[in-house]
């Protein structure tokens, strides 16, 4: 390959790399919700950059963010002394990758992973 040829495959990458060609496949898009009878519950959420806790939240509850491959996803919700059931999930690219439910009172219960 001439370096003229070379040059214009290479002065391309930019170019074609701006146009979304290559896009970077690594992204999910993820939601955490959690759902049930339970009237308060706590939640502690795991963003990529950072930790997060909630409390009093009424149900159904839910947070939409985007991770990477590999990076750790976890949800964990705990009824404020309140019986009935409650359920966690994590959903990645619309479909349902995780999820954990609790039954009685008080009520308590996780999802986690690495993402695929």
């Amino acid at each position: 390959m001439s370096r003229i040829h070379l040059f214009a495959v290479l002065a391309s990458v930019p170019v074609l790399a701006g146009c979304g060609i290559f896009a970077d496949r690594d992204r999910r898009d993820v939601t955490y919700r959690a759902t049930g009878t339970v009237s308060a519950v706590s939640i502690n959420y795991w963003l990529p950059d950072s930790v997060h806790r909630s409390f009093g939240q009424s149900l159904p509850w839910s947070c939409d963010f985007s991770a990477r491959r590999g990076d750790l996803v976890c949800i964990s919700a705990a009824s404020e002394g309140d019986t009935g059931s409650l359920t966690v999930a994590i959903v990645v690219d619309d479909s349902l990758w995780r999820g954990a439910t609790s039954y009685g009172g008080p009520v308590g219960t996780t999802a986690q992973g690495l993402l695929p």
